[in-house]
């Protein structure tokens, strides 16, 4: 690929890598390859989540929770079962998968992606995914893990399963007042996390790890968590090119980027002041 770029494949001035887990064939190909190449290049990463099997459950959340927390979080799930029966199930050979994935979308349309747009459903892409996971759960790759309360679903939580590892799809849960401050979704990761360490359910049989897949501000698995993952950005262009400018130019605005956010608040504020004051006056005369 990135000899298909360097000759000219490419109508665009800059190739974009990034998501590259470090440790991978692919990684290690790519910064091999950009060393000794007249490609130009910038490379960045950024830290995700991983969630790495211990000898037990207890072992894993006393590594990564205080006992205070775990204290809160028994809080928060007796608070929940005071709202109706808890289960707690994922899917199974009998399973629905269509009608579960409906739920699923749904329940995610329903909190701030819907709103902003920026849902399954929201793309119309509903079709799509619920294709995917029925082909997932077709060949025994697919965890679909929810959290009810009375039957119905509060949080759900999609991994697909690639043994000795897995990958989070999307873990959404219902947001409004009555279930968000009960914390149904750190609640479904921590069940999660214990049928990670049980070879006998779907999550933990032969499952060493889980990659999160999530953004590094992520507060749910920045909190669950084991390990910090790298994970590597390439910013790659032709030499003697507009992207090769662009490129030598890209420190350069990021300073001025950070600049004008530090400064420019700064100035809101002067400003701000400056019409308080002057209104002031205007009134006093």
């Amino acid at each position: 690929m990135l000899n298909w770029f360097m000759q000219g494949g490419a109508h665009a001035e800059l190739l974009n890598l990034r998501g590259l887990t470090d440790g991978t064939s692919i990684a290690a190909a790519v910064t091999r390859y950009l060393s000794t190449s007249e490609l130009t290049h910038t490379h960045s990463t950024i830290e995700s989540h991983l969630y790495r099997r211990h000898s037990d459950a207890k072992s894993y959340m006393d590594h990564v929770f205080s006992t205070k927390s775990q204290q809160t979080l028994r809080r928060y799930e007796r608070r929940l079962r005071e709202l109706g029966p808890i289960e707690y199930s994922d899917v199974t050979e009998h399973t629905d998968i269509e009608v579960l994935a409906d739920e699923f979308i749904d329940l995610e349309d329903r909190g701030w992606k819907g709103q902003q747009g920026v849902s399954v459903a929201s793309y119309g892409h509903r079709d799509l995914v619920k294709g995917i996971l029925l082909e997932a759960h077709r060949r025994n790759r697919l965890s679909l893990l929810t959290l009810r309360i009375a039957k119905k679903v509060i949080a759900a939580r999609c991994v697909v399963l690639a043994k000795p590892g897995s990958f989070l799809f999307k873990l959404t849960y219902d947001e409004s007042e009555t279930y968000s401050k009960r914390s149904p979704g750190l609640l479904l990761e921590l069940e999660a996390i214990r049928r990670m360490h049980s070879d006998g359910e779907l999550l933990g049989h032969q499952v060493e790890w889980m990659d999160t897949c999530a953004s590094p501000y992520s507060s749910i698995f920045g909190r669950s968590r084991s390990d910090a993952l790298k994970v590597h950005r390439f910013l790659v262009a032709r030499p003697r090119t507009i992207g090769a400018i662009m490129l030598a130019m890209l420190p350069h605005m990021l300073i001025l980027r950070d600049a004008l956010r530090t400064h420019g608040s700064q100035l809101v504020h002067r400003v701000k002041a400056w019409r308080t004051r002057r209104g002031g006056v205007r009134g006093a005369t």
